[in-house]
């Protein structure tokens, strides 16, 4: 059963609705465009049919105060977000061990908590991170020791407790992901750039970003992020993360 299909009254999303959430961001735009310098591959993600929820929520909801405010980011001028296409809660990969990214506003130095539920709610995997508290974005892999399962939906979810001296005050964002795989005609242009010699991992990028494999393409990205940082920001842009577009990378600490 497809958490995504399910969601309206799946026990996983009651621990979500059951919050109050606010949005991560403004709404997609409805009109992108980039320009293309020559030999400049796109990288904007397909935005239609990707599984939008019946509640019309977009991704990276947060927990805070019922008018919506910010209980551990007061001053931040923006907030705690997953990045993961705003119109909708779901991300698409093909690996057993995708990466996940949150980009954290500044925070005093703290640890936080990385949860990923099955579909039925049983806790599949929880570390504790160890945040610096320099505003940026972070990256977390789930181990090797842990696999997501073919046509599976998971609920991962990023929680921070606001202050040691009340636990119960915090916040979260949070996604569904799905392991999947690829289209016959997908894996062919992947094995046919294996061949190629002036193959990159830009255009291994592009083949995944037009299967709307999310984390893939944006693991990919993120590998690329120094040396072409006019791509990632296009991609991430074209799924309406503009504000995270120019936020820079920092280190985090799994236990």
């Amino acid at each position: 059963m497809s958490l995504l299909n399910s969601l309206p009254s799946c026990r996983i999303f009651s621990l979500i609705i059951s919050t109050t959430l606010v949005t991560s961001s403004s709404l997609l735009p409805q009109h992108l465009a980039w320009s293309h310098p020559e030999g400049k591959i796109s990288l904007r993600f397909p935005v239609e049919d990707v599984g939008q929820p019946e509640n019309g929520s977009v991704g990276g909801g947060v927990r805070g105060g019922e008018d919506g405010s910010s209980f551990c980011f007061k001053d931040a001028q923006k907030p705690m977000t997953a990045l993961i296409p705003i119109y909708s809660h779901v991300g698409i990969t093909t690996s057993a061990h995708p990466t996940f990214f949150v980009y954290v506003p500044q925070i005093q130095p703290q640890e936080a908590r990385f949860v990923v539920y099955d579909e039925l709610g049983n806790q599949l995997y929880l570390t504790e991170v160890a945040l610096t508290g320099t505003p940026g974005i972070i990256q977390l892999k789930l181990p090797e020791t842990i696999s997501l399962e073919n046509e599976q939906d998971y609920l991962w979810q990023f929680i921070i407790s606001c202050t040691p001296e009340n636990p119960r005050l915090e916040e979260m964002v949070w996604g569904i992901i799905r392991r999947t795989q690829l289209s016959p005609t997908a894996k062919r242009k992947l094995e046919r750039l294996q061949f190629q010699q002036q193959a990159t991992l830009l255009k291994q990028a592009q083949v995944y970003a037009e299967a709307k494999v999310w984390h893939d393409t944006l693991t990919i990205l993120a590998q690329l992020r120094n040396s072409r940082p006019q791509e990632w920001e296009e991609l991430l842009k074209s799924v309406g993360l503009d504000q995270m577009a120019q936020e820079p990378f920092v280190e985090s600490r799994t236990r």
